[in-house]
Order: C-alpha cells, then sequence, then structure tokens
C-alpha cells in the first residue's frame, strides 16, 4: 500500500496500450512530458466518446387540417415541389422524408376510405337482394 503512495505518475504504465510508456523514457523530464501527453490524449479520447451528436430541433406539428391540405398539394405537385412550396411558407426547413410520409399516409387513407364505402354499398345490395 505505501509502494502506490510512494510511486511517482511517471513510474505508472500508460492508460491506452497505444501511448508512450512513460518508464521508458532516458531522463525524468521527458518522462513528465509523456505522461502529461498521455493525459491529455487520454481525455480527448474520453470526451471524444462519451460526446453525443445532438438531433435538431422537431417543432413542426401539423394539424389534421395542414396535413390534409400539404397531402393534396403533393399528390398534385409532386415531393420536390412540395418540400420547396412549404418549406418556404413555414420559414423552416422540412425534411423530403417527412413529405413522402404525408404522402403514403394519405393514400393509404384514401384507400382505407374506399374500401369501406365499397363494403358499405356491397352490404346495402345483399340487403336489398333479399328483400
Amino acid at each position: 500500500m505505501l509502494k502506490s503512495w510512494l510511486t511517482k505518475e511517471t513510474d505508472q504504465p500508460p492508460i491506452h496500450p497505444i501511448l508512450p510508456d512513460p518508464r521508458e523514457a532516458s531522463m525524468p523530464e521527458k518522462a513528465e512530458v509523456v505522461v502529461s501527453a498521455n493525459d491529455s490524449v487520454d481525455k480527448t479520447m474520453t470526451a471524444a466518446s462519451s460526446k453525443k451528436r445532438k438531433r435538431g430541433e422537431y417543432n413542426q406539428s401539423f394539424d389534421s387540417e395542414q396535413k390534409l391540405k400539404m397531402a393534396k398539394y403533393i399528390c398534385e405537385h409532386g415531393v420536390s415541389k412540395a418540400v420547396r412550396h412549404f418549406s418556404t411558407q413555414t420559414e423552416k426547413s422540412i425534411n423530403e422524408s417527412t413529405i413522402r410520409t404525408l404522402k403514403t399516409e394519405y393514400l393509404l387513407n384514401c384507400k382505407l376510405n374506399r374500401m369501406v364505402l365499397i363494403q358499405k354499398y356491397l352490404l346495402k345490395v345483399k340487403d336489398v337482394d333479399r328483400h
């Protein structure tokens, strides 16, 4: 226990195996420089690995009426033109993927609504045929 207290920093091996070993320095001053450099590299590597990429803010929430108008515009004019149009209209950058998602949701909704209408019609026809 006392031995660890008596040893200098220069007597310790480097934290990362790729860094130079201060124990191999020819002079104590060089060993201190190596220790200092190793500490700086270690701090930099630790800081770089702990940083997470910050995501952009997402403040673009559209109500259902806006989404419907946007989706109709997208279907009529295309995705690229819609991106430019709504980005300038809202003065915020809107991703192309957001526009594509709105279009896909709208088309699926239209398809489901058509299917429901067809089923209702078929049920009415069956009821009329029974009577």
